[in-house]
């Protein structure tokens, strides 16, 4: 059986957002929820000190490359 867990994940920033201060000792990672390549970051990030999300992390990598180099080629036979 497969149970999910929902993640609080913060609103995306726009301009009219309340901006963070410019430094106050922490380091934060600005990504976008759409995009393979900042998800991978996202992933890594959050899932390094745990063995078993770590495992899961690098499988869902696959899929996130298999994805992304068919977007490519169907990209490529548009041109």
């Amino acid at each position: 059986m497969v149970t999910t867990v929902l993640e609080n994940l913060p609103p995306p920033l726009d301009s009219k957002a309340q901006q963070p201060p410019l430094f106050d000792g922490t380091t934060r990672l600005y990504t976008s929820y759409t995009c393979p390549f900042a998800q991978r970051v996202w992933i890594t990030r959050n899932y390094k000190e745990d063995p078993a999300k770590r495992e899961f992390a690098e499988e869902l990598f696959t899929y996130i490359d298999t994805y992304v180099h068919f977007i490519q080629r169907r990209s490529d036979k548009r041109s």
